[in-house]
């Protein structure tokens, strides 16, 4: 599987009412005030995590049923506007799973 360090963020984006947790890849930090602007409000892209290219998932914690997730990944050295890279997905979780992880994968084009 190939890896790269250039894997610059990923943002989750759930409706106002979602609780969740995003468990990997790592958040670079959480500030409801800002979350809505680009990375998070955190312009730092100092911290990058390694991500797999092909088949990569990403892990939340949800305690909703479903959710609408937009995960943005940029692999620019310094990301400074939205990436050019998007996947969407819809998160499915079952409540009959306590603290199951979720995991978000590319939908199907």
């Amino acid at each position: 599987m190939i890896m790269t360090r250039a894997f610059a963020m990923a943002a989750l984006a759930a409706s106002a009412s979602a609780h969740f947790t995003l468990d990997w890849p790592a958040t670079r930090g959480f500030n409801e005030d800002i979350e809505n602007q680009f990375c998070g409000g955190f312009s730092n892209a100092g911290a990058r995590s390694s991500f797999p290219l092909g088949a990569a998932g990403v892990n939340i914690d949800s305690t909703h049923d479903t959710a609408n997730v937009i995960v943005l990944i940029s692999f620019d050295a310094n990301p400074q506007t939205s990436p050019s890279s998007a996947i969407r997905a819809t998160v499915r979780s079952s409540p009959a799973l306590s603290n199951s992880t979720s995991k978000a994968r590319p939908a199907s084009q």
